[in-house]
């Protein structure tokens, strides 16, 4: 027999079973080959990130260095802003307080 009289004869054998045997032989065909593309996808991931990773070590940023600032200029901010309430006269805040009582 011929390879193509052989593979008529197996399906005519799968059309001939019942509804539940083949849905059983279909899903077991989908399950092996969803878990052969997984372990493919597993292998080929692996792989890939060690590419990555060996990349990832020789790569290197540059250094930057910012200057030492330190809290100068909160500090001459806070001292602004306690000139400006000093300087503030008296008679500044009567006329706001002679507003209110109108």
């Amino acid at each position: 027999m011929a390879i193509s009289n052989k593979l008529r004869n197996f399906i005519e054998n799968l059309q001939k079973l019942p509804e539940t045997k083949k849905k059983i032989i279909f899903f077991s065909i989908i399950i092996f080959l969803f878990v052969l593309m997984a372990i493919f996808v597993l292998f080929l991931t692996k792989k890939n990130l060690g590419k990555i990773s060996n990349q990832l070590s020789s790569f290197s940023l540059p250094k930057v260095e910012f200057p030492d600032v330190g809290n100068t200029i909160i500090e001459s901010n806070i001292q602004n802003i306690s000139n400006i309430i000093e300087n503030t006269s008296e008679g500044d805040s009567k006329i706001f307080q002679d507003k209110e009582n109108q």
